[in-house]
């Protein structure tokens, strides 16, 4: 784990890491490993843990043993809870992918706070070479094929993977000789979920055929990664070379589109000077630029159009690709943008979801028990449940809490983040941020009256909610795409 560290420059001395531990195997010798190289490594290490409310009794039990764990070695535990099923219900997502949103969440939640740097999750080696194999027969390119990174940041939140160059069995075997003890979860073993099919379906089949399977799978993980860093940065070069703003114009020149307007175009001829593989990647740096993720097929679908073979087609998010005489054009469908542009502004319930059909996003706030070394606020028990905002070291009143509204920013509109000296224009953050201009009129923001106490994708001042019984919460409110 050490060499894997290392190599990707993964902490530095003064971080202060939260490990993810779930009480299986993996996570329980993460910690246990950092342990014995903290003093090395010179951090701080605490003990994360989320309850997906998946599995009842036997996650509650998950639960203790980890915090009994954190106890015993003297650190701190930080814990939350979740539904799950419920939200996989809501927002129509595999159970799979709801209970990472909800996990994650409450991870990128805790830096915020002050109180961690970054987030150490378990992924091992074995995770990597069935993630590459689970992309592969779904078809991906690259990019897909890079597997999981060592390090990731996802909104301002740094995530780490130090056992991403360890197997399962090194795991099994440093456990036993410390006679460390785990958690099993026997929905690992359900093979109705892909996942556990590659596991102990497909991977063991494979190994018949190259005992290394595995080693190898990540490897090629390694060389993709590496590819598709270099193409990347490749075509974000030559992009700019490639794009036309706005809309052609007779007598020349070009239209720039504004407000709700977006529409750009890519020049045929320049992109058809360049190899597939760049003509690939520019087109997805084209489209992300505006927002838009393609993936293979919708990419496939673009090069049609740009050889001739397609006068069009049809892409996500309300998107169309068209053929000129000189460029692609990829415009938003008049619906789409009219809708985009009415602005909207919706109660916030807490806990609860705000669901954005207009701009595909799901904004969640959720709770988070409070710790006893947290700021303190007297309430009599017959007050009504209020929000409360930490500021200059005291908790004072925001809000009741059936009063705050989700909607996208107004003109004018400031907010302060967690660790600067006083507040900012929105219009200035989301440029800060390089969101891009055809998304921010519906960038979302959640407001107390006329106060912007949260913005997507930036650091909020802690947050807590007050109960009427008189006790404190921390509230977390995050942002989900919800797709098309």
């Amino acid at each position: 784990m050490l060499a894997c560290i290392e190599r990707h420059g993964l902490v530095k001395a003064g971080d202060r890491i939260g490990v993810a531990v779930s009480g299986g195997a993996d996570s329980v010798a993460l910690l246990l490993c950092l342990l014995e190289l903290k003093d090395e490594l010179g951090v701080v290490l605490s003990v994360a843990h989320f309850n997906h409310g998946i599995r009842g009794e036997a996650a509650d039990a998950d639960e203790r043993f980890v915090e009994d764990l954190a106890k015993k070695y003297a650190l701190d535990f930080f814990a939350a809870r979740g539904d799950a099923p419920a939200r996989a219900k809501d927002t129509k997502q595999s159970l799979e992918t709801a209970a990472r949103g909800l996990r994650y969440g409450f991870f990128r939640a805790l830096v915020p706070s002050g109180k961690l740097d970054k987030i150490a999750l378990a992924h091992t080696l074995d995770d990597q070479a069935e993630t590459v194999l689970m992309r592969m027969l779904r078809g991906a390119g690259t990019r897909g094929l890079a597997g999981i990174y060592p390090e990731k940041t996802e909104e301002g939140v740094k995530f780490i993977r130090p056992f991403l160059g360890t197997s399962r069995a090194t795991i099994g075997t440093f456990l036993r000789e410390r006679a460390q003890e785990w958690r099993e979860d026997a929905t690992n073993q359900d093979t109705a979920h892909t996942r556990n099919s590659i596991r102990h379906e497909l991977m063991p089949k494979l190994r018949e055929f190259n005992p290394a399977v595995v080693e190898s799978l990540a490897r090629s993980a390694d060389v993709a990664r590496a590819e598709e860093d270099y193409w990347q940065d490749e075509a974000e070069r030559l992009l700019p070379l490639t794009l036309l703003p706005g809309t052609p114009v007779r007598g020349g020149g070009r239209a720039v589109a504004t407000g709700a307007e977006q529409s750009f175009g890519l020049d045929i001829q320049t992109l058809a000077k360049h190899p597939l593989a760049l003509q690939r990647r520019i087109i997805r740096a084209a489209a992300e630029s505006a927002g838009l993720e393609l993936d293979l097929q919708h990419v496939a679908r673009a090069l049609s159009v740009a050889s001739g073979e397609a006068k069009s087609c049809e892409l996500p998010d309300g998107w169309r690709l068209v053929r000129s005489h000189r460029e692609l054009r990829l415009e938003r469908k008049a619906a789409v943008k009219a809708a985009a542009s009415a602005g909207y502004d919706l109660a916030a319930p807490i806990p609860g979801q705000v669901s954005i059909p207009d701009v595909n996003l799901s904004i969640h706030l959720h709770l988070v028990p409070l710790e006893k070394e947290e700021p303190s606020y007297n309430l009599e028990a017959s007050h009504a449940s209020q929000v409360l905002l930490a500021e200059a070291g005291r908790l004072t009143k925001l809000a009741e809490a059936g009063s705050l509204r989700v909607r996208n920013w107004h003109e004018g509109d400031r907010f302060r983040q967690a660790h600067s000296s006083g507040e900012k224009k929105v219009k200035d953050l989301l440029q800060d941020l390089k969101v891009p201009k055809e998304q921010r009129r519906n960038w979302p923001v959640v407001s107390s009256g006329g106060r912007v106490i949260w913005v997507r994708g930036t650091r909020a001042l802690p947050l807590w909610f007050a109960d009427q019984r008189g006790g404190l919460q921390r509230l977390v409110i995050e942002a989900q795409e919800t797709g098309t």
